[in-house]
């Protein structure tokens, strides 16, 4: 019997990561906002027809019942839809996997694939005439799919 998997989460850049968490808390609590004003639209409706319903009895007036119909139909199908669409947006808000942010502790994690290596001995500053090549063990890589390193922004310094 195999043992069952746990869905790998991939690693993203920090950037990433913070706009995915962002948009699974917009769309999280927009869904919430959404559904409770669905549910408010539902119990104000309710109100106007008890409302309506107490007029058309003190009055006998047959026209009541034909805006009671009106109100329910508009803003019984308004709440309905609301909510509807406030669980959607709340349910595609949680499914959304933010991924799990780059840091130097899990830089190891990274496939071979993604990951750009420089030879032990070299030194890290004045790379810029440096190729790196793709972590690919037993593959040499023609020197056209190579990239240079990017000096690091002034006044930071590499550690």
């Amino acid at each position: 019997m195999q043992e069952p998997t746990k869905p790998e989460r991939h690693i993203v850049s920090k950037g990433t990561y913070v706009a995915n968490t962002g948009k699974k808390a917009v769309l999280t609590s927009f869904g919430a906002a959404i559904s409770l004003a669905g549910i408010a639209i539902l119990a104000l409706t309710l109100f106007i027809v008890v409302r309506l319903l107490w007029t058309v009895r003190e009055t006998g007036a047959i026209l009541g019942l034909v805006v009671i119909g009106t109100v329910i139909v508009i803003l019984g199908g308004l709440s309905c839809a609301l909510v509807y669409y406030g669980a959607k947006a709340m349910k595609e808000g949680k499914a959304l996997d933010t991924g799990i942010p780059l840091t130097r502790s899990n830089t190891g994690d990274l496939p071979a694939v993604d990951s750009l290596v420089r030879a032990s001995h070299e030194p890290i500053l004045g790379q810029e005439n440096v190729l790196l090549r793709a972590a690919q063990p037993g593959q040499e890589t023609p020197p056209e799919q190579m990239v240079r390193p990017s000096a690091p922004p002034e006044g930071r310094q590499e550690q």
